[in-house]
């Protein structure tokens, strides 16, 4: 039986200093990228389903989202509601 479909709300990317995001630049980006990490401003939200969190030693903060992809444009919340690396961190590594 396949896992629950997983959503939550996040940034189109994060900063590095929050574990960087997968891309290849574009508008937002705020300056060179190695390919994998992409700088953006948090302006938009944006809603995300996911299968899983998979250890990733890619990415800057350890972790890669499965299946992962964008449901729904959410201009009704602000940036500061989103969600966290942090909080993503949480679903990899439950208590």
């Amino acid at each position: 039986m396949a896992e629950p479909q997983r959503t939550g709300t996040t940034r189109p990317a994060a900063t590095p200093a929050e574990g960087g995001a997968a891309g290849a630049g574009g508008p937002g980006a705020d300056g060179p990228t190695d390919g994998y990490v992409v700088k953006v401003r948090p302006e938009q939200v944006v809603e995300i389903a996911f299968d899983g969190v998979q250890h990733s030693p890619r990415y800057r903060a350890g972790m890669a989202l499965r299946s992962a992809r964008v449901l729904h444009h959410r201009p009704d919340k602000p940036a500061d509601q989103a969600d966290t690396v942090e909080q993503i961190r949480a679903i990899h590594q439950p208590e």
